[in-house]
């Protein structure tokens, strides 16, 4: 059974023009957040992050983004996670 990108573009064929959307996730746990909240301050690594995702979903044929956020808590909390939030969903 094969694994991966290479399956997932023959599933997007299969499914395409169907009733059944694929989305890619972005997101993940709480201990990314630091990493995260640097694209709010690198305005050239969110340029290049932006430009990946969408030739993936074109590349992919993929239906749409799903944010996977969770949002951190107590010290792990840069200052600016929602404005870095906001502006990848500005520039998506």
């Amino acid at each position: 059974m094969l694994y991966g990108i290479s399956e997932l573009k023959n599933t997007t064929d299969h499914l395409s023009g169907g009733k059944t959307k694929v989305l890619v996730a972005l997101g993940g746990y709480p201990e990314d957040s630091p990493q995260f909240s640097r694209l709010g301050r690198d305005s050239v690594a969110m340029d290049i992050l932006v430009v990946d995702i969408v030739t993936m979903m074109i590349d992919l044929r993929l239906d749409g983004i799903a944010i996977h956020w969770v949002v951190p808590t107590g010290a792990c909390q840069p200052s600016d996670v929602h404005n870095t939030l906001s502006a990848l969903f500005a520039n998506i």
